[in-house]
Protein backbone atom coordinates (compact mmCIF):
# COMPACT_ATOMS: atom_id res chain seq x y z
CA UNK A 1 0.00 0.00 0.00
CA UNK A 2 1.51 3.45 -0.88
CA UNK A 3 0.04 6.55 0.90
CA UNK A 4 -0.10 9.41 -0.66
CA UNK A 5 2.03 12.70 0.18
CA UNK A 6 0.24 15.01 2.44
CA UNK A 7 -0.44 18.56 0.92
CA UNK A 8 0.81 21.25 3.79
CA UNK A 9 -0.69 24.45 3.92
CA UNK A 10 1.59 27.71 4.15
CA UNK A 11 0.28 29.72 7.29
CA UNK A 12 1.14 33.76 6.42
CA UNK A 13 3.97 34.70 9.43
CA UNK A 14 2.85 37.24 11.20
CA UNK A 15 4.18 40.72 12.21
CA UNK A 16 4.27 42.98 14.63
CA UNK A 17 5.04 46.41 14.09
CA UNK A 18 5.57 48.89 16.96
CA UNK A 19 5.55 52.52 15.31
CA UNK A 20 7.72 55.20 16.94
CA UNK A 21 5.99 56.72 19.64
CA UNK A 22 4.34 60.06 19.39
CA UNK A 23 3.95 62.90 22.27
CA UNK A 24 0.37 63.28 22.25
CA UNK A 25 -1.68 66.30 22.86
CA UNK A 26 -1.76 66.24 26.65
CA UNK A 27 -5.06 67.05 28.74
CA UNK A 28 -3.42 68.10 31.69
CA UNK A 29 -3.32 71.44 32.39
CA UNK A 30 -0.35 73.37 30.75
CA UNK A 31 1.33 74.51 34.02
CA UNK A 32 2.16 70.30 34.60
CA UNK A 33 3.32 69.63 31.49
CA UNK A 34 5.21 72.89 30.44
CA UNK A 35 8.34 71.72 32.39
CA UNK A 36 9.24 69.14 29.84
CA UNK A 37 11.97 69.90 27.15
CA UNK A 38 12.77 66.80 26.05
CA UNK A 39 10.14 63.82 25.64
CA UNK A 40 10.38 60.62 26.71
CA UNK A 41 12.29 57.79 25.12
CA UNK A 42 12.11 54.29 24.69
CA UNK A 43 14.09 51.73 26.79
CA UNK A 44 12.37 48.71 27.04
CA UNK A 45 9.42 47.17 24.74
CA UNK A 46 7.82 44.17 24.68
CA UNK A 47 5.89 43.07 21.59
CA UNK A 48 2.30 41.49 22.06
CA UNK A 49 1.56 38.12 20.94
CA UNK A 50 -0.42 37.83 17.39
CA UNK A 51 -3.67 36.41 18.57
CA UNK A 52 -3.63 32.33 17.17
CA UNK A 53 -6.50 32.62 15.44
CA UNK A 54 -6.54 36.20 14.25
CA UNK A 55 -2.86 34.74 12.36
CA UNK A 56 -4.47 32.31 10.50
CA UNK A 57 -7.29 33.44 8.98
CA UNK A 58 -4.89 36.36 8.20
CA UNK A 59 -6.30 39.00 9.80
CA UNK A 60 -4.41 42.02 10.38
CA UNK A 61 -4.97 44.84 12.51
CA UNK A 62 -3.83 48.04 14.83
CA UNK A 63 -4.52 49.14 18.18
CA UNK A 64 -3.81 52.81 19.12
CA UNK A 65 -2.77 53.53 22.78
CA UNK A 66 -2.54 56.84 24.53
CA UNK A 67 -0.65 56.46 28.17
CA UNK A 68 1.51 58.74 30.57
CA UNK A 69 5.30 58.07 30.81
CA UNK A 70 5.68 58.84 34.77
CA UNK A 71 8.67 59.82 36.31
CA UNK A 72 10.08 56.51 37.07
CA UNK A 73 9.85 55.55 33.27
CA UNK A 74 6.42 53.41 33.56
CA UNK A 75 3.50 53.92 31.52
CA UNK A 76 0.46 55.37 33.48
CA UNK A 77 -3.17 55.08 32.66
CA UNK A 78 -3.11 53.38 29.46
CA UNK A 79 -5.87 53.66 27.17
CA UNK A 80 -6.97 52.45 24.11
CA UNK A 81 -8.07 55.23 21.83
CA UNK A 82 -8.68 52.92 19.20
CA UNK A 83 -8.68 48.99 18.20
CA UNK A 84 -9.48 47.04 15.08
CA UNK A 85 -10.36 43.66 17.21
CA UNK A 86 -10.61 43.04 20.87
CA UNK A 87 -8.33 40.16 20.82
CA UNK A 88 -5.96 42.44 19.43
CA UNK A 89 -6.18 45.02 22.31
CA UNK A 90 -5.88 41.95 24.97
CA UNK A 91 -2.66 41.44 23.72
CA UNK A 92 -1.42 44.04 23.26
CA UNK A 93 -2.50 45.74 27.14
CA UNK A 94 -1.05 42.35 28.61
CA UNK A 95 2.32 44.12 27.59
CA UNK A 96 2.57 47.37 27.98
CA UNK A 97 2.61 46.71 31.54
CA UNK A 98 6.20 45.75 31.07
CA UNK A 99 7.15 48.58 29.25
CA UNK A 100 9.63 50.85 30.11
CA UNK A 101 10.49 54.81 28.70
CA UNK A 102 13.62 57.25 30.04
CA UNK A 103 11.00 59.72 31.44
CA UNK A 104 11.09 63.41 29.28
CA UNK A 105 13.30 66.01 30.90
CA UNK A 106 12.72 69.59 32.54
CA UNK A 107 15.49 72.16 31.60
CA UNK A 108 17.08 70.88 34.97
CA UNK A 109 17.14 67.63 34.16
CA UNK A 110 14.62 66.66 36.60
CA UNK A 111 12.02 63.64 35.41
CA UNK A 112 8.93 64.80 34.16
CA UNK A 113 5.40 63.34 33.46
CA UNK A 114 4.00 63.31 29.59
CA UNK A 115 1.65 61.78 27.62
CA UNK A 116 2.48 59.03 24.66
CA UNK A 117 0.59 57.92 22.07
CA UNK A 118 1.59 54.93 20.53
CA UNK A 119 -0.24 52.75 17.17
CA UNK A 120 0.50 48.73 17.27
CA UNK A 121 0.23 47.58 14.33
CA UNK A 122 -0.51 43.67 13.60
CA UNK A 123 0.67 42.25 9.66
CA UNK A 124 0.39 39.17 8.19
CA UNK A 125 3.42 38.90 6.23
CA UNK A 126 2.81 36.16 2.76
Amino acid sequence: MQLAPQAHSVQPVPEIEIAAPAVAPSTVPPAATARAVTGPTVRKRVEPTYPAELSREGIPGEVVLTFFVGENGQPEDVRIERSTHPAFSKAVMAVVPRWRFDPARAADGSAVRSRMRVPVRFLVND
